[in-house]
């Protein structure tokens, strides 16, 4: 057996968010991510899992391809391919990915405030 390690790009930007609250007993689990390779590869994470269920929303990509998958506990799963215009109106539109919204409007890594 050979000992292969996969080298990954480093990350050129990152972003990250995690919380666990518990309220009366409830736990909510809420996590964001932005990460952008030097590779130019995008990754963007939403996960919010509270009492009623969860869900996740996963975005893939570079350039002008983008991977969206979207997830919860009711058994949804829709996939779909989006352009960098699409993208970019999908994370203006959704009130999840608003963490998201500086960066996709932005060329990438540098954040407009």
């Amino acid at each position: 057996m050979t000992d292969r390690k996969r080298e990954r790009p480093n990350a050129k930007y990152l972003h990250t968010v995690s919380n666990v609250d518990i309220a009366d007993g409830e736990k909510t689990i809420y996590e964001e991510t932005i990460t952008e390779r030097e590779d130019g590869m995008v990754i963007l994470k939403y996960f919010l899992k509270n009492k009623s269920g969860w869900e996740k929303i996963v975005i893939v990509g570079k350039d002008d391809d983008y991977k969206m998958k979207i997830m919860d506990n009711k058994g949804r799963k829709d996939e779909s391919t989006l352009s960098k215009s699409e993208l970019k109106k999908f994370v203006g539109k959704d009130k999840n990915l608003k963490f998201a919204k500086k960066f996709v409007d932005s060329k990438g890594g540098k954040r407009r405030c």
